[in-house]
């Protein structure tokens, strides 16, 4: 309507609530307006039920399209929405109680302080990362010098057996080649003095003494050996150290081959 509704102007109850008294007593007292059921304006049987049947005609008219009546007039129905019950069920104001916003502050800082914290924490994990590739390279690398302090300890310990390998090389060299220690010299002589029915197998140059292996046609070749040695007067002393046959035995059978040891010491 294009006025407001005036508080004298009655209101007809309908639908299900319409029927008991009891359903009906907080609208009689909230609604601002009188207040009555409604009654069929038309004949029918007297337990015909009214409310409920316009309520259900109520509804399905807030739910029908608009339409012109004749002749371009309205339908003459209008549809109002009207709360009467907004004095007693309207909305409500909660309030927040001091404790309630005391506890929001706290979990809104703690969510607060969370996020740094977790901030911080991944920040002390990528650090604690970065530390530990490193120990792992520093380690790496002390392996490494290790490795190669090792294989110079090797190189060096290589250098000095070569050095000393020399030294005695060429300390040997000296006494093979220096003056009375003259191992060519010596060698001539033990050689040239042994007989034609005899040969040497080896022959061992020592500091001090001489040691000339080898086989004889007989003891006797063997007895000319030493003393031919010892009339050259170049040695302290020529002696016979052993005379064996083939097969290990003393040989005391001229004529026998016999394999002999002579031990001969040198002069100071």
């Amino acid at each position: 309507p294009q006025r407001p509704i005036t508080p004298a102007t009655p209101l007809l109850l309908t639908g299900e609530l319409s029927a008991g008294a009891l359903s009906a007593a907080p609208i009689l007292s909230g609604a601002g307006h009188p207040v009555s059921p409604l009654k069929s304006p038309l004949e029918a049987p007297q337990d015909f039920p009214a409310a409920p049947f316009a309520g259900n005609i109520g509804l399905a008219l807030k739910k029908w399209p608009a339409r012109p009546g004749a002749r371009g007039q309205g339908t003459g129905y209008y549809d109002i929405n009207l709360n009467i019950l907004s004095g007693k069920y309207g909305p409500r104001v909660r309030r927040l109680k001091l404790p309630h916003i005391l506890l929001s502050l706290a979990v809104i800082i703690g969510l607060g302080l969370l996020l740094p914290m977790s901030n911080l924490k991944g920040q002390a994990g990528a650090e604690m990362l970065r530390l530990q590739n490193e120990m792992t390279a520093a380690n790496q690398q002390l392996r490494q010098a290790q490795q190669a302090t090792d294989a110079a300890g090797q190189t060096e310990t290589a250098i000095k057996k070569m050095l000393t390998d020399t030294a005695s090389a060429r300390q040997e060299f000296r006494h093979i080649s220096g003056g009375q220690n003259d191992f060519a010299a010596n060698l001539k002589l033990v050689t040239d003095a042994l007989p034609a029915q005899a040969r040497f197998t080896s022959v061992d140059v020592a500091d001090r003494q001489i040691t000339v292996k080898g086989t004889a046609a007989s003891v006797f070749n063997v007895v000319d050996y030493v003393a031919a040695l010892e009339a050259l007067h170049k040695y302290a002393e020529v002696r016979i150290v052993s005379m064996d046959d083939n097969k290990g035995n003393a040989v005391v059978t001229p004529g026998t081959e016999v394999i002999f040891t002579v031990a001969i010491s040198r002069r100071a």
